[in-house]
């Protein structure tokens, strides 16, 4: 399938597990080096702008001071100490993309189950109102049918009505029909 990466998916997969700080950021880290895998140029930045931060400091900085490279260690430590800066800011912004995205993948994956049980008890709730509604059309149907026979009497019969307040009592004698 077009647009999908294994490798993406599994660091993704992998990381919503993660709970504790060190295995999750190890975790973000792997994520975003997956999605870097997959979009060098969308996530490949930081690492272009680190490049840039060391050989930028080295040129500005180191270079017109005259510091001899060929014969002395200083300056490499001074570029060593600009590396590691470069590096550490560069893993932090790598580690907080990829926390964000696993974060996000987690909140996926809970509201992807929510949405399925959900779908679940919809389909269970409209089988439900089927089987009330086939239920339903069967009785209109007897009292349909019940309604069309022609049982009436030829003639009415004499009633007796007794009325106490609201509820109104009747007597009705089928033995006297005209």
């Amino acid at each position: 399938m077009k647009g999908t990466s294994s490798r993406l998916d599994e660091s993704l997969a992998q990381a919503a597990q993660a709970h504790r700080f060190w295995i999750s950021a190890f975790c973000a880290l792997r994520v975003y080096y997956a999605a870097f895998l997959r979009f060098p140029f969308r996530f490949g930045w930081p690492f272009l702008g680190f490049a840039l931060l060391v050989a930028g400091s080295v040129w500005y900085g180191i270079g017109p001071a005259g510091l001899n490279f060929a014969t002395s260690w200083r300056p490499w430590i001074v570029v060593g100490r600009f590396a590691i800066v470069g590096a550490v800011a560069t893993l932090f912004y790598c580690a907080t993309r990829g926390n964000r995205a696993r974060l996000w993948h987690r909140i996926n994956l809970l509201a992807l189950k929510d949405a399925r049980n959900a779908i679940v008890q919809a389909t269970i709730a409209q089988a439900s109102v089927a089987d009330e509604n086939a239920l339903m059309q069967r009785v209109l149907a007897k009292a349909d049918k019940f309604l069309q026979q022609d049982d009436a009497a030829s003639g009415k019969a004499d009633r007796t009505v007794l009325r106490l307040g609201m509820f109104r009592v009747s007597k009705v004698d089928h033995s006297r029909r005209a």
